[in-house]
């Protein structure tokens, strides 16, 4: 199952700059202001610290070490300890408020994600392998965590030291402070060459994990296909070749990234060398304007102006691995759903199911064929529709479109008056039950998907499932607490079909959207969902795209679709009777189940 990847020359631009990338960061940061303020101040406090510290190494030099003044030099030693162990306190409270800003801040990230994409349009899902949202909800924000989790912060941490120790040099020696910062255009120009190159190497390795889990999570999900075929060792080749070009990339991306740190590193280490120099020379040639301690003094606070550089420049490189996924999370969350309410929608008011599709045109990607082209049709409350068809001529999107999961390009569809588009989501899903033709359960409960559109009590769901003659459930090991396996795999189709019915009536809608099961099922089974969906049909407008004789012998009306147009209607007897369309279909499909 190798993923399609792009040419070089077919990769997107990158969508976002540098910039607007960190202003969407700090906005999830900076929401917790407090932490911040608290931040800050231990910033401060910890930066008074270690200036400090130096400073009293340089009057410990120069002022007691040849003097033989014990007592004041131990004054000084004890003075310095205690700097270095109250340093503890503001490192530590920093550390650790970061620590919780950060990780509140994934927390948010997470659950924006996270109902982005509940909220997102079924286009969103059409066009998006389920493997790409994944990956956008895991691997993707666990490349963020670092940044958000306190790196990023620690970054104002160092540039904020970084400033604080280029002034105290500056005080100290205004000459050995322009050697230290005459060696910064290398390192300006290395950054800027090193972000160009790691970013799209980064952007390359990001956007084929994308592909990469889809892959996985297709081939995983199409194992008994797989393994019905005797397809595994085909598999294992195609995995080989995407499990290779993935470690080619990750290495490509890695070595660049890993540079960064050796190469400050080693540059910061000949900047204190060459400083040590010309500071040496300073000192042996000028009678006291540079004293030992004054060099030892700047050698130290070098140290710590290049020690937060070189924090910096890890973050930095951190940052640029960290971008690729953050903008491939601002484009979901960016991205706006094309199913909108409007500003003043209002609840649909649903009484008796009457449903009008009026001269209704739709495609599902603009400049594509129409799937249905002035197509109307009327249905009366409480009737049954069938529809049948031949595979492609509309009948999916027919009730797709009734419950608003996509948008009509032209017409109108209204349920009592009401068109749809003017109504709120919420209140037009509720009012229809909708079942699918594979019945999706989650790996939960029994209860749990009973529930699933609303929550019920013991007694509803009882005078449910005894409508439809669904009490097979009580017989599962734990009744209603029973779990159900991925996509209900412990129970049998036929358990998982009624369980989908009784779902659909739970919620008590007004109208069914049924499209009905194509696989083969026990003739027992098939008799109980038969009798099951007489029920739950009862006093109910209802479409259903039927593949039983059953259902199409009991339905009111059957409408004939072709290419998205109606080309015959009736009942049964009137279409048979008519030897059209449907009785060429009726001979094909359903005479064998006479």
């Amino acid at each position: 199952m190798k993923p399609e990847m792009r040419s070089d020359e077919e990769k997107p631009k990158r969508a976002f700059s540098d910039k607007f990338l960190i202003k969407r960061l700090l906005k999830y940061l900076f929401i917790h202001k407090k932490l911040m303020l608290i931040a800050l101040l231990t910033m401060i406090i910890q930066t008074v610290f270690f200036a400090l510290g130096p400073y009293l190494i340089k009057v410990i030099l120069d002022n007691y070490i040849d003097q033989n003044r014990r007592l004041e030099f131990l004054g000084i030693w004890f003075l310095y300890l205690m700097v270095i162990i109250l340093s503890f306190f503001p490192m530590y409270i920093r550390r650790w408020v970061l620590l919780i800003a950060g990780e509140k801040s994934i927390y948010n990230l997470r659950k924006d994600t996270y109902e982005k994409l509940q909220d997102n349009s079924m286009d969103y899902f059409d066009k998006t392998p389920a493997g790409d949202s994944l990956a956008r909800m895991t691997s993707d924000i666990a490349s963020i965590q670092p940044i958000l989790s306190g790196e990023f912060l620690m970054a104002f941490s160092s540039l904020f030291m970084l400033i604080g120790g280029l002034i105290v040099c500056f005080s100290i020696s205004f000459p050995l402070t322009l050697v230290t910062l005459s060696v910064f255009p290398v390192i300006i120009i290395f950054a800027i060459f090193q972000r160009r190159l790691v970013r799209n190497k980064w952007d390359d390795y990001r956007n084929f994990n994308a592909k990469y889990i889809a892959s996985m999570a297709e081939s995983i999900s199409g194992a008994r296909v797989s393994q019905s075929f005797a397809r595994s060792e085909y598999d294992r080749k195609d995995f080989d070749e995407i499990n290779e070009e993935y470690y080619q990339k990750g290495l490509s991306a890695f070595r660049w990234s890993s540079i960064v740190n050796p190469f400050y590193q080693t540059y910061t280490k000949l900047t204190i060398v060459l400083v040590l120099l010309i500071g040496g020379s300073l000192t042996l040639q000028t009678q006291g304007v540079v004293t030992v301690g004054s060099l030892v003094l700047f050698i130290l606070y070098l140290n710590q102006f290049l020690d937060p550089l070189i924090i910096l420049t890890g973050v930095y490189a951190l940052i640029q691995a960290s971008f690729s996924a953050f903008e491939r999370i601002v484009i979901l969350l960016d991205t706006p759903p094309s199913i909108t309410e409007i500003v003043d929608a209002r609840p649909l008011s649903c009484h008796s199911g009457k449903i009008d599709l009026n001269k209704v045109t739709f495609s599902y990607d603009e400049g594509e064929t129409m799937v249905l082209d002035d197509f109307s049709l009327s249905i009366q409350p409480n009737e049954c529709i069938a529809i049948v068809g031949e595979t492609g001529s509309g009948k999916t999107t027919i009730i797709s479109l009734i419950s608003r999961l996509y948008d009509i390009q032209e017409g109108s569809i209204q349920i009592d008056g009401q068109d749809i588009r003017n109504v709120t989501l919420a209140s037009l899903r509720k009012s229809i039950g909708v079942v699918l033709q594979e019945p999706f359960l989650f790996s939960e409960s029994v209860r749990y998907n009973l529930c699933y559109g609303k929550e019920a009590s013991n007694e509803e769901i009882k005078e449910v499932l005894s409508l439809i003659s669904a009490e097979f459930v009580y017989d599962l090991s734990d009744g209603l607490d029973t779990k159900v396996g991925e996509r209900g795999g412990w129970l049998s189709l036929g358990q998982r079909q009624l369980i989908s019915f009784a779902r659909a009536l739970i919620t008590n809608p007004k109208v069914i959207l049924l499209d009905e099961a194509t696989s083969s099922i026990d003739p027992q089974a098939e008799l109980q969902i038969q009798r099951a969906l007489s029920k739950m049909l009862e006093n109910r407008t209802s479409i259903i795209i039927a593949h039983r004789l059953s259902t199409v012998r009991a339905a009111d009306r059957i409408i004939v679709l072709h290419a998205g147009k109606i080309i015959e209607k009736g009942t049964f007897d009137e279409l048979l009777t008519q030897k059209g369309e449907f009785y060429n279909f009726y001979r094909l499909q359903f005479r064998h189940e006479e």
